[in-house]
């Protein structure tokens, strides 16, 4: 998709709220002193060619979204989340939300 300059959309990036729950997650945020939904989001903002379109039912959690525009992710913790999180190794089914 990138070779032919397609975006891809990260729908439900937070897997609904489901990786927060991660402790690697965690670890990092608390390394970065930003949230998990931040430090998550901020990940996907990174990928080049990616957009994500987080859900939020709450001004408070709209508000945190945001947030993951200003988080800073050094080269360290960028490898830290890609080896926490790897991407699939093979095809896989999309769940209907």
């Amino acid at each position: 998709m990138r070779k032919r300059s397609i975006p891809l959309m990260a729908y439900s990036p937070l897997d609904q709220g489901g990786l927060l729950g991660k402790s690697a997650l965690k670890k990092l945020a608390g390394e970065v002193g930003c949230t998990p939904a931040q430090l998550a989001l901020a990940w996907v903002l990174a990928q080049p060619g990616v957009v994500t379109i987080p859900k939020s039912s709450t001004r408070e959690r709209v508000k945190e979204n945001l947030g993951a525009v200003d988080v800073k992710l050094s080269p360290q913790i960028l490898a830290e989340l890609d080896k926490a999180f790897p991407p699939p190794r093979s095809k896989q089914s999309l769940e209907m939300l």
